[in-house]
């Protein structure tokens, strides 16, 4: 069983190899390791989420016991679940589904429970502004563009045979203040990477490798980059040949 978690505002996968025992994969060395402390220890919340209900959580400072908790969200009288979930500033977001709601969890340590608020009633992406493409994915991901720290929400558009072929992407960013998703036209000098169920990002200023305002991303065993102002996609020639499964 694979898990997604949240340590210090890094995204890690974790595989429950025995039961109540868990092992953290370090991003780079996929050893058992955990990253450095922060340096505010007693500000440090660690949050491992089993989709779709299940969540087990502990904070280093307060006890070594890990919390296990299987959240109920209803929303407008619908019964929903969180599909992927975040940091941002210190605080863990997510999406559920159906509806692709932005929530906020509330970790109390003393009851050992995680607390569901919806911050807005609408998805970022409601279908409406490309009615052909009625299939797409979500990525939570935290941002900074500029020096504002945002959290976005990026769309993955499918089209074609099947819905089987990305079309595109769409970004916004939610607005605390109005509570609101706010469409994107361009992400300033970052570049987003996403793979998988989960994204990242990271600034482009003094390097040529990576192009501004782009999204990278992985489909089947390629990788390609989404150009947000051509809106056009392009393959990324890698240093290593692409491999196929037949190939092995």
């Amino acid at each position: 069983m694979t898990l997604e978690i949240v340590i210090f505002g890094i995204l890690f996968q974790t595989t429950k190899f025995k039961s109540h025992h868990f092992q953290i994969l370090g991003p780079t060395s996929y050893n058992a390791s955990c990253p450095h402390q922060p340096h505010d220890r007693n500000q440090c919340s660690i949050l491992f989420f089993d989709p779709p209900t299940s969540f087990y959580f502990y904070k280093p400072s307060y006890d070594k016991k890990i919390h296990k908790h299987d959240i109920k969200i209803t929303i407008e009288g619908q019964q929903s679940y969180l599909t992927i979930c975040t940091v941002f500033k210190g605080k863990f977001y997510g999406l559920t589904f159906p509806g692709s709601i932005l929530v906020h969890l509330d970790l109390d340590h003393d009851l050992g429970i995680v607390t569901v608020a919806p911050l807005v009633n609408q998805r970022a992406y409601g279908g409406g502004e490309l009615l052909e493409m009625p299939r797409w994915g979500e990525y939570l991901i935290q941002s900074s563009c500029d020096g504002n720290d945002m959290l976005l929400c990026v769309t993955k558009l499918y089209y074609g045979w099947l819905l089987s072929q990305v079309y595109g992407f769409l970004v916004y960013r939610f607005d605390f203040e109005e509570k609101a998703w706010v469409k994107m036209e361009n992400i300033g000098e970052t570049a987003i990477f996403l793979c998988g169920s989960t994204g990242t990002h990271c600034s482009t200023r003094g390097n040529n490798l990576i192009k501004k305002g782009s999204i990278y991303f992985t489909e089947g065993r390629c990788v390609y980059l989404f150009d947000l102002e051509t809106r056009k996609i392009s393959i990324i020639s890698l240093p290593c040949p692409h491999v196929f499964i037949f190939d092995c």
